[in-house]
């Protein structure tokens, strides 16, 4: 039903080793065969320095034959029964068909911030190389950075490196970043970006880093020559506001906070972004 609805598919994720016990399918099944879907996805993110144990919910789906009947709101509430006392947050991303149905289950929308900034052509340069994910060794290397990154911007997903494997190493048909992935060797950190068609704008998806470093930095030192901005899709923790705007997207950003977390209300104020690669 996913190939069928998104256009992907999770089959060859799942039999190359990918899919963990974190990754949860609910489902609602009818003669042997699934007609209501909502995939959850237990993950830990450090949040502004604190470590937050997280649920993202995926691939909300219905077979179009039985919608209308309630069978997304029933797994809904049943994973709101799960998890919403237990997580510092339930959230999903959702498109924009679907923006007047989440908020009925107590979802919030929460605004997502990205960070621009002038690239230097006297800057200096660090040496970098393209990741081969064909590549047993290339392959090592992302992973290893990717499991747990130095928490260097305000939203650094941890111990999830299957997430990065599908989006890296195509197994998602829809969105795939495995033209895009570079290697610092001095400073051990992987960089997901891609040049527009001009070859002035950089957009920097995440950084997986293996100790602490400066994301502004690093994305001056790493961008290609012919580079003059950049746009970076997370929040690093020293962006000034004033190379903030809020990121314009057909769909929205929809979370549901543990109300016994008193860190919920700062977090629904402040700007930053969950990188890209970390959706579900």
């Amino acid at each position: 039903m996913t190939e069928k609805i998104f256009g992907f598919s999770f089959e060859n994720w799942y039999k190359a080793g990918y899919w963990s016990g974190s990754c949860i399918p609910y489902s609602l099944v009818k003669d042997g065969e699934v007609v209501s879907h909502v995939t959850v996805s237990e993950i830990d993110f450090i949040i502004d320095g604190k470590t937050k144990k997280c649920v993202q919910l995926g691939t909300v789906m219905t077979d179009k034959r039985y919608r209308n009947m309630g069978l997304s709101a029933y797994l809904l509430n049943e994973i709101k029964k799960e998890y919403a006392g237990d997580r510092f947050m339930i959230f999903l991303y959702a498109s924009k068909m679907a923006l007047s149905f989440y908020p009925k289950f107590g979802f919030i929308k929460k605004d997502e911030y990205k960070v621009d900034i002038q690239v230097s052509a006297d800057r200096p340069h660090t040496k970098i190389r393209k990741l081969d994910m064909s590549s047993e060794a290339d392959r090592t290397t992302l992973l290893r950075l990717a499991e747990k990154p130095y928490p260097i911007h305000r939203m650094s997903m941890q111990n999830n490196p299957g997430l990065i494997a599908f989006y890296s190493m195509d197994f998602c048909s829809v969105i795939s970043f495995s033209d895009s992935l570079y290697y610092s060797d001095e400073e051990d950190a992987a960089i997901v970006m891609e040049t527009g068609d001009d070859g002035r704008k950089l957009t920097v998806y995440d950084i997986y880093s293996s100790k602490d470093a400066d994301p502004l930095s690093l994305v001056e030192k790493a961008a290609p020559e012919g580079v003059d901005r950049a746009e970076l899709l997370f929040t690093p923790f020293n962006a000034p506001d004033t190379y903030m705007s809020e990121y314009k997207d057909e769909g929205a950003w929809f979370v549901m906070l543990n109300p016994n977390d008193h860190d919920g209300q700062k977090f629904i104020e402040s700007k930053l972004m969950c990188p890209i690669p970390s959706h579900t």
